[in-house]
């Protein structure tokens, strides 16, 4: 399920298995759509130990590692491979990163 706050996120029923918060930071394809990341730093306060929140909004390269350190169990990459003139090495590069966090 998207979510969009932190509070949308305290307020999640348990029937989930995982949800997608949105936007992290600034989006790549939604012209405008500014990243909530000041906001959503706190996300381990708000958190569920059995719901799995994914990063989504703006993920690329340079911010994907900074996911993991603000405590998202993962990250959805859509406008960067989408925009991209090169889709197929942007996803290397992104997984490359991703496998530097271990």
């Amino acid at each position: 399920r998207p979510l969009h706050s932190l509070a949308e996120l305290a307020t999640i029923e348990d029937y989930y298995d995982f949800v997608t918060l949105s936007p992290v930071f600034n989006s790549i394809s939604k012209t405008g759509y500014e990243g909530k990341k000041n906001e959503f730093t706190n996300l381990l306060n708000y958190k569920k130990t059995d719901l799995e929140v994914y990063a989504l909004g703006g993920i690329d390269q340079s911010n994907i590692l900074q996911t993991k350190e603000m405590g998202f169990d993962g990250a959805v990459v859509l406008g960067a491979i989408w925009k991209s003139t090169d889709p197929t090495t942007t996803y290397k590069e992104i997984i490359n990163s991703v496998y530097q966090i271990g």
